[in-house]
């Protein structure tokens, strides 16, 4: 099995491996998938129904490139929602004051460009 790794991931390999045999290929795909989603500990089945949900977008796919664009959308729906949540949580915070001292600046002025 090739060994994969946020700091060791061999691009090269795994594009030879899913050329010359795809079952293979994907079998240690789902693999490592599992491995990383088994070794966060929390939100397990939250990201198993992720992959679920990215394996599914392949599946309907009709070409490698229709599922990238698939998955680029449902990667942009979900960062969408992230960024909502964000500023939903943002807008239930008191605006925080700055210190007096940190609430004065000095203005430098530049010389006008020519």
């Amino acid at each position: 099995m090739m060994q994969t790794s946020r700091h060791n991931f061999d691009f090269d390999a795994w594009r030879q491996l899913a050329e010359h045999s795809p079952e293979d290929f994907e079998r240690q795909r789902r693999s490592a998938v599992e491995k990383v989603i088994n070794g966060q500990g929390c939100n397990t089945r939250r990201l198993l129904a992720l992959q679920t949900r990215i394996d599914l977008e392949i599946l309907r796919a009709k070409t490698p490139l229709n599922a990238c664009l698939r998955l680029s959308v449902l990667m942009w729906d979900y960062f969408d929602r992230l960024r909502e949540t964000f500023d939903k949580n943002l807008m239930r915070q008191e605006p925080r004051q700055l210190p007096a001292s940190k609430k004065t600046a000095q203005i430098i002025a530049f010389p006008a460009r020519k």
